[in-house]
């Protein structure tokens, strides 16, 4: 997470307690700023709002920091979220006129895979979010359900970014696959 560590010192808080706040432990967190391990979405979530920032912006693909409202108590959010993030990748899907096996074809997945992500069985890991949002021309925060009054709009520099971020993660799937 290319901006976790940048965040954390700024706020001069030591890693013990972001692992504390997010219930892991300091081995785990420490991977996780280090790059290490890849945080699964609730864990992003977690983080954005712990340092009040997009997720965009942790995993360093937007420069800005933008700060983010205040969001109501956890439990509440945590279904919002889950409910949202189901219809988004539904309608996504819905308004390119794809099947699940076209989407999950394009991030290289089965079709049973990214229906469980639809379904909110299974949360989408790091890479995957990054494929599902470049795919869909939106930002993670949106897949993940963000209020639009929360959503951040990036620059077209910055959704290049992404988008070609993405294209090298494609690229070195499929050096991986053969």
């Amino acid at each position: 997470m290319n901006n976790l560590k940048k965040l954390r010192e700024e706020k001069e808080i030591k890693q013990i307690e972001v692992a504390n706040y997010l219930g892991v432990t300091h081995q785990t967190y420490s991977k996780i700023e280090k790059n290490i391990e890849n945080a699964k979405a609730p864990t992003l979530v977690k983080l954005a709002k712990f340092f009040n920032v997009s997720i965009d912006y942790i995993l360093g693909l937007i420069d800005d920091p933008i700060s983010l409202r205040e969001e109501k108590k956890e439990e509440k959010i945590k279904t919002q979220i889950s409910n949202q993030k189901v219809n988004r990748l539904k309608e996504l899907r819905k308004s390119k006129c794809l099947t699940q096996n076209d989407v999950a074809k394009v991030i290289f997945t089965t079709q049973q895979n990214y229906s469980r992500y639809e379904q909110g069985i299974v949360e989408p890991d790091y890479e995957t979010l990054k494929k599902l949002a470049t795919f869909f021309e939106v930002t993670i925060d949106y897949i993940l359900g963000k209020d639009a009054s929360d959503l951040i709009l990036i620059s077209k520099k910055d959704f290049q970014k992404l988008k070609e971020a993405s294209e090298v993660i494609q690229k070195l799937d499929k050096v991986h696959k053969i």
